[in-house]
């Protein structure tokens, strides 16, 4: 039992969180007002959920940043056996220009 707690904790510091902005302009917005989740796998080559339209999501207006992350949680759902090889979740927000 011990040896799988030095696993479990291996796997998980291996894993890691991590986090991605993009921003568009000097000026940029931070100010996120869109949060969902974004959904892939197979090694991380396959997209299950639709491309992100930043155009779309906000309402014609132009986007200032983008933030995607996988939070402790998603880091979690990836070590259940085969379950990170198939799935993959990440967070996307989105700011938009006011």
């Amino acid at each position: 039992m011990k040896s799988f707690g030095m696993i479990l904790a291996l796997a998980t510091l291996m894993t890691g969180c991590q986090t991605i902005n993009v921003q568009n302009g000097p000026d940029a917005s931070k100010n996120y007002t869109q949060d969902e989740w974004h959904h892939i796998g197979i090694l991380e080559l396959v997209e299950y959920s639709d491309p992100v339209d930043l155009r779309n999501r906000c309402g014609g207006k132009a986007w200032t940043a983008v933030r995607t992350r996988q939070s402790v949680g998603q880091v979690f759902l990836g070590l259940v056996p085969y379950l990170g090889f198939f799935w993959t979740p990440r967070e996307v927000a989105i700011a938009c220009k006011e």
